[in-house]
Order: structure tokens, then sequence, then C-alpha cells
């Protein structure tokens, strides 16, 4: 990942999806990995981290 994202976004973007994946919904536990934040609107392409 190579934006910083606050620990308070992260923390609120968790529990919104349940801690589980927001494309396949299998959670953190099944998957073995960390769950990785994406934007929904790239940075690229103007996308913000709020």
């Amino acid at each position: 990942m190579s934006t910083y994202i606050p620990a308070d976004l992260r923390r609120q973007v968790r529990a919104d999806a349940g801690r589980r994946c927001g494309y396949c919904l299998s959670s953190k536990m099944l998957m073995g990995i960390p769950l990785e934040i994406e934007h929904i609107l790239p940075e690229v392409a103007g996308g913000l981290t709020v």
C-alpha cells in the first residue's frame, strides 16, 4: 500500500465492511492474510483518502 491511511479511517472502513472483504465477503480469518483498503476511485483518477 503506497498511501498513508489514518488509523481512525482504517477502523471505520473495517467496521463498515464487517471485517470482511469488500469483493468476496470472506472474513479476514478465512483468508488468513491482512485485508487491504483500496480507493473506490483510484488516486491517479482524482480519488481522495477521506
